[in-house]
């Protein structure tokens, strides 16, 4: 795994040692700091393989494999996001995209919508730039 040094440091700011675990009710933290944006589903996923004691690190490793797995890549959300703009303009209607989020099986949630409207930060007219979502998702510019 590419990530595993990576995937190191960040186990390491929520434990003391590295034989210790993270408790259940950290993983949504320590998940968010990997770099995954869970679902309540998959949270709940993540919960339940957990340990009661708490997860350790060669268990979390394996979950982030998991995870990385189920990602979406770049190319394939932008021809998603490009489905939703028929007018081929390269902005999304900033409702358009929350309704698309909001239904279905991986809908975000009220406090998820909400926390991505003041990321996506619509124009004037509602609009927000295909390419600056896949900037903001993949931190790359």
């Amino acid at each position: 795994m590419e990530n595993a040094e990576r995937f190191s440091k960040v186990f390491q700011l929520f434990v003391d040692s590295p034989s210790e675990t993270v408790p259940k009710e950290e993983l949504y933290n320590l998940f968010s700091h990997s770099g995954f944006s869970l679902t309540d589903e998959s949270l709940e996923n993540l919960k339940n393989k957990c340990p009661e004691n708490g997860l350790p690190f060669n268990e979390y490793l394996i979950q982030c494999e998991e995870l990385e797995k189920e990602e979406i890549s770049r190319e394939e959300l932008q021809k998603c996001l490009e489905s939703l703009c028929p007018d081929n303009s390269g902005f999304l209607d900033a409702n358009t995209l929350i309704n698309t989020l909001s239904t279905g099986k991986y809908s975000l949630g009220e406090n998820e919508l909400e926390e991505m409207l003041r990321l996506i930060n619509p124009d004037a007219n509602g609009k927000v730039s295909i390419v600056y979502l896949l900037s903001l998702i993949y931190n790359k510019n």
